[in-house]
This record gives structure tokens, C-alpha cells and sequence, in this order.
């Protein structure tokens, strides 16, 4: 097994024709200059504007709210606000669901950032595979959530899938009316909604500080294993130490492909400072398939 060195990514010279076959096919790392889904400040960015979407929303309803009992308390009947109704009902759902889908940018933001030094392909099939667990996304991203918020990042999933978007699915016949009412006391609660809200600040918040504190700073190091494996592994930065691998296939072809021939390696001092952080790292394989790797770069993260 050979090791690139200086563990640069420069790969060796070749023929015109040979480097144009192979372009297609060369893996795309992450770094801070990815764009798109690979770049941390763009889902920062989506997440700004689904937030202060689910705020306006918020602010709209409460104005709706005032004004329809401003009119019952004159009239005395319905005259004036049922045409108010689907906006009371749906106003506040939308304010979860916005602030759902705003949690779930600043999440994905903050693991863009973890994925440095990954494959682009990794990075968008594993984005999808957390999909809405805004809970597993948490711990990914080393936010330190307590119970409650734990809880506070369940309800916004189910809003996201379910709560804000579907009518209830009745546990039982006769049950629909309590269940819906159940549902409209938590869409309209003042109080949880600010609570989960001062959450999703809180998140972002945690998400900006990742690799942008002078007093945590981050390193991440990339080295090339042969012609077609890797080993990127990051510190600090406000995430816990990292380390992702692709093995290659001369070590595939050798039965070198095991955490201890990588730690091997590590201990000659082939892969720079691993060893140093060898038992504090979790350890993450980019194994993806070649169906994958031909298809991940045309789809977009969901």
C-alpha cells in the first residue's frame, strides 16, 4: 500500500486522452469552497429564510387571531370570520413547518462542515439517509441538546412529516375529534412554539460557531491511499475528532482493507498525527457503490 506523498491529491501525469476518460470519474472532495448542498453557508442561508418565513407566518396568524375576535366580540356571530378559519388553522401549522424545515438546513449545515475532506457523493447520499431525523442529525453534529429539546426536535419531525401537512390518522373509531384537538392545542400553543423556536437559535447558533472559533480551531487532513482510496480525518472546531475512509482497491486486493492495517499505518506514521487521535474518533467508511457513484452527482439531497 502506497501513500501519497506529503498527502497531496496531485495525481501522477498522464496521456491527454487518458486524463479526459478519467475526469468523470475522479471523486469531488468538500471543502469551504463546495457550492450548493456541499457548502455549509448555503444551507445556513435556506435556513435563514425558512425561519423567518415560519416567524411571519407566526406574526400573521396572531394579527388574524385579534381581528376575528375583535369582530365576535361586535357582532355576536360568525358573520365576519369564517372566511378567517383556514387561515387560523393553517397559518400556525405553517409556522411549524417552516421552522421544521429551517431546523433540518441548520442541521445539514453543520454536517456539511463534519463531511469536509469527504466525497460529494458520500456527503449527498448520507445527507438523504438522515433525512428528517433532526435528533440523529443533533448528535452528528455535537449540538448538546437536553431532554426537553430532544423532545422539542421529535415534535418538529412529526410535524414535518405528518402534524403540519396531513389530516390526523384516527388511533380508533370514535377517537378523531380528541385526537384533533389534540393537535390544534399543540399548533397553537404560544408558549411551545417560542420554546422551540429559542431551540432552532440556539442550533444555528452552534452551527455557525463550527470551524470559526479562534479558540477551538479545526484541522482537517486528507492523504491519497494509492490510486483510488483515502483517509480525511478532522479535529476540533466544536465537533469531535472524525476520521472517513475509502479503502483502496490495491489494499481490497491485499485483505489490507481493516481498521487494523489503517491503524498500521497510522502508528509508522504513514497517515501523519491519526495515531494521536485514534481512540477519541469515530471512524466512518465511504463505501458507497458504483451505481451510486455514477448517479449521486445528478440528484439533489432531499
Amino acid at each position: 500500500m502506497a501513500v501519497a506523498e506529503n498527502g497531496k491529491w496531485d495525481m501522477p501525469k498522464e496521456s491527454n486522452e487518458v486524463s479526459k476518460l478519467k475526469t468523470s470519474s475522479k471523486p469531488q472532495m468538500l471543502t469551504n469552497k463546495s457550492e450548493g448542498q456541499f457548502n455549509s453557508r448555503d444551507w445556513i442561508k435556506e435556513g435563514n429564510h425558512l425561519f423567518a418565513s415560519s416567524k411571519a407566518a407566526r406574526a400573521m396568524w396572531v394579527v388574524k387571531r385579534r381581528k376575528l375576535k375583535r369582530s365576535l366580540n361586535a357582532t355576536g356571530n360568525w358573520t365576519h370570520g369564517t372566511g378567517m378559519w383556514a387561515d387560523l388553522e393553517g397559518l400556525p401549522k405553517a409556522s411549524l413547518l417552516l421552522l421544521g424545515y429551517s431546523v433540518e438546513m441548520f442541521l445539514k449545515a453543520g454536517l456539511a462542515k463534519a463531511y469536509q475532506g469527504c466525497s460529494e457523493q458520500m456527503f449527498d447520499r448520507d445527507v438523504r439517509q438522515f433525512s428528517h431525523d433532526f435528533k440523529k442529525l443533533a448528535k452528528e453534529v455535537a449540538f448538546d441538546s437536553s431532554e426537553r429539546d430532544r423532545k422539542d426536535l421529535g415534535i418538529l419531525k412529526k410535524m414535518v412529516l405528518f402534524n403540519a401537512r396531513y389530516p390526523i390518522k384516527p388511533h380508533q373509531s370514535g377517537t378523531a375529534i380528541r385526537q384533533q384537538a389534540e393537535r390544534m392545542h399543540q399548533v397553537w400553543n404560544k408558549s411551545e412554539f417560542t420554546r422551540m423556536r429559542q431551540m432552532v437559535l440556539r442550533i444555528r447558533a452552534h452551527v455557525s460557531r463550527i470551524d470559526m472559533d479562534s479558540f477551538n480551531p479545526s484541522s482537517v487532513a486528507s492523504i491519497k491511499l494509492d490510486d483510488d482510496g483515502y483517509v480525511t480525518y478532522r479535529t476540533g472546531g466544536h465537533l469531535p475528532p472524525r476520521v472517513t475512509f475509502k479503502y483502496s482497491t490495491a489494499q481490497r486486493q491485499a485483505g489490507e482493507d481493516n481498521l487494523n492495517a489503517l491503524r498500521t499505518l497510522a502508528k509508522d506514521g504513514q497517515l501523519l498525527h491519526l495515531d494521536h487521535i485514534w481512540e477519541q474518533a469515530t471512524f466512518h467508511e465511504d463505501n458507497l457503490p458504483e451505481e451510486w457513484q455514477s448517479s449521486a452527482g445528478s440528484s439533489e439531497a432531499s
